[in-house]
């Protein structure tokens, strides 16, 4: 049962993305959603163990979740296809994107992202990652230093830092690397090595690898966003140092340090470090949303208020639900660390099983809206680009907790970024000023021909236009 189950959402998952790219893009966020609730899917589906009743009702929900979702996004799709072929629409593909240049703004914003981070970890005391590359750290050590970052005796706002350390400031050091180097100025290598040391300083600063994780998957997106080949090189580029950086996280974190030191050897060691890298992404919140739905199927639906509670929760000196707290306490015997239910798990407690079906059908029609608007612009800028491929793998990377998760993984920063990108490029898409470059990502709009360019204060000196081969549908 379990078997042919996880086929079908397979299935389902390989025509949505055939069908979607036409219209949206590769990286479109209902795909990256439905891939990630698939391997939430896979992972959990090891655990279940159907003669519970709870075990069984959950395997239900997270099947017709993903369904109800990706219905309603092919429904859309579908419709949105054929009526732009009966009345002669065609579908939007940029020609090429403006690179942002060093604009006082986009330099004032990255500066104040690095002092407010430093004045965090000044604050806290210690930075987990320094502190472990300084000296090996104990599972327990880094374990007490992680949770006193965030819930020590003394609350240094970190929900609101990390608005600035693992959202903006990230964001920005894409947008001032790509245009770098289109712009071929002779401080790219230095610029881009050392914003990017500082940037992951201060994302691992805290023990925590998830942000991590996900600022590697918005660099994906947005490579796509700039042309295939661009694409394909980020991600082998990504590979490349993201999983030796994971696997070095994992021990100057103390994440797998006991395992890796009774390992002796060297194929041993790695085996531990794969095994962690696997677990993170079949096991880890695969987990703790099995704990929580068997908690939460036993407590008659909340009707909103555990996430109302929650939201409530992310203002200055509130307190909000304890739900994964309890859960936590469940799985380890302490109140102290989280263990939140999945997104499925979550709309289930909040809303009910009727709720969920409605929920997963509006999910995945907003989804396809966000995505079309993502795919409309004829013309963009990088600014624009990493807000979009912001926005489009927080979405896409929602697979537990409530609306909360969007907050503090940066939903509204992304937004802002996009908002931001399209208010500077003007009506057209097309204004630009003399410190900006441009990254060509194909050679067809709207009309088959790159559009002029308006220039915003005078003539851009040394514009470097640099050609792409390939499609720009990603």
């Amino acid at each position: 049962m379990i078997e042919i189950g996880l086929l079908a959402m397979l299935g389902v998952f390989v025509v949505h993305v055939v069908v979607t790219t036409k219209s949206l893009r590769l990286l479109n966020p209902g795909s990256i959603f439905l891939g990630m609730q698939l391997l939430m899917a896979y992972g959990t589906s090891s655990l279940l163990d159907l003669s519970i009743e709870a075990d069984a009702v959950h395997w239900s929900v997270i099947v017709v979740s993903y369904f109800a979702f990706a219905f309603a996004s092919l429904i859309l799709c579908i419709s949105d296809h054929l009526y732009s072929r009966r009345s002669g629409r065609a579908s939007a593909r940029p020609a090429y994107i403006v690179a942002v240049g060093a604009r006082p703004a986009v330099v004032a914003l990255v500066v104040l992202s690095v002092l407010i981070s430093a004045a965090y970890f000044a604050a806290v005391g210690y930075n987990v990652l320094l502190e472990g590359l300084g000296g090996s750290l104990s599972s327990d050590e880094a374990a007490q230093m992680r949770k006193n970052s965030y819930s020590g005796d003394q609350y240094f706002f970190p929900g609101y830092v990390n608005q600035f350390k693992n959202s903006l400031l990230p964001a920005l050091v894409l947008v001032l690397v790509v245009w770098a180097y289109s712009a071929r100025k002779a401080y790219r290598h230095i610029m881009s090595v050392g914003l990017s040391i500082v940037s992951l300083i201060f994302l691992m600063g805290t023990g925590q690898r998830g942000a991590t994780v996900t600022v590697f998957i918005i660099t994906v997106v947005f490579a796509g966003y700039l042309g295939s080949r661009y694409l394909r090189r980020t991600v082998i580029l990504v590979a490349a140092i993201g999983i030796p950086i994971f696997f070095l996280g994992s021990l100057v974190l103390g994440r797998s340090s006991a395992e890796y030191e009774a390992a002796d050897t060297g194929l041993e060691r790695a085996g531990v470090l794969f095994g962690e890298l696997v677990a993170r992404i079949v096991d880890s919140n695969q987990g703790s949303s099995l704990e929580a739905f068997r908690y939460v199927h036993s407590i008659p639906p909340v009707w909103g208020r555990d996430w109302l509670d929650t939201l409530v929760g992310l203002l200055p000196g509130a307190s909000g639900t304890n739900l994964a707290n309890i859960v936590y306490k469940n799985m380890y015997g302490t109140l102290e660390g989280t263990a939140p239910p999945s997104l499925w798990g979550s709309v289930f407690h909040n809303l009910g099983f009727g709720g969920l079906v409605v929920f997963a059908l509006a999910l995945g029609a907003l989804y396809y809206f966000i995505g079309r608007s993502m795919a409309s612009a004829a013309v963009s800028n990088t600014l624009a680009a990493v807000g979009m491929a912001g926005t489009a793998a927080v979405l896409g990377t929602w697979i537990a907790g409530g609306p909360e998760y969007l907050a503090n993984t940066g939903i509204g920063v992304y937004v802002l970024l996009w908002i931001w990108g399209r208010r500077i490029a003007g009506e057209s898409g097309q204004r630009m000023t003399d410190m900006d470059s441009i990254v060509r990502v194909g050679n067809v709009g709207n009309s088959g021909l790159v559009p002029p360019i308006h220039v915003g204060v005078s003539s851009p000196r040394g514009l470097s236009v640099r050609r792409v081969v390939g499609r720009s549908d990603v």
